[in-house]
């Protein structure tokens, strides 16, 4: 087909108007990335979010993609979903910005719980088990009484 752009693994691409999340249905209109896999039998291409579209994903997407299992860094679109663009950043910006992210929503997988998990671990660094272990001993020096009878809820109920 004459005028037809071949894209390759590694361009830069930007989302035209007007298209949508596959999955979630949310507007993704000039969200940006790069390609990483191309899959001419079902007609898709992989693009890996750039470390300025993963900054700007709004918390409640990247947290319905924790609950449902799906990957909030990437995405299948068809190749006329897209057109070529220059790269705003490098992958070292990008592996940097996964990071930051998968930090903060390290428990949203867990839902509602995730969230309150979150909250009270929000200062403490996700390899610092020690700390981890000192936050929720403080915490939960704050919230419980003692003595308490773990038997007095289900006598409530009853």
């Amino acid at each position: 087909m004459a005028g037809k752009i071949k894209l390759k693994i590694g361009n830069s691409v930007i989302v035209k108007p007007s298209v949508l999340d596959p999955d979630l249905g949310t507007d993704i209109s000039g969200w940006q990335g790069r390609i990483s896999e191309i899959n001419p039998e079902n007609n898709s291409i992989c693009i890996d979010w750039d470390s300025i579209t993963l900054k700007n994903i709004p918390s409640e997407v990247i947290f319905k993609c924790e609950e449902e299992g799906l990957d909030w860094s990437q995405i299948y679109l068809e190749p006329t979903d897209v057109e070529l663009t220059q790269a705003k950043d490098t992958e070292k910006d990008v592996a940097a910005i996964i990071e930051e992210i998968e930090a903060k929503h390290r428990w949203s997988h867990l839902g509602e719980e995730g969230k309150r998990i979150q909250a009270v671990l929000v200062d403490v660094e996700p390899d610092d088990e020690i700390a981890a272990f000192e936050t929720w001993s403080e915490h939960l020096k704050k919230v419980l009484s003692f003595p308490f009878n773990p038997h007095s809820a289900l006598q409530l109920e009853a």
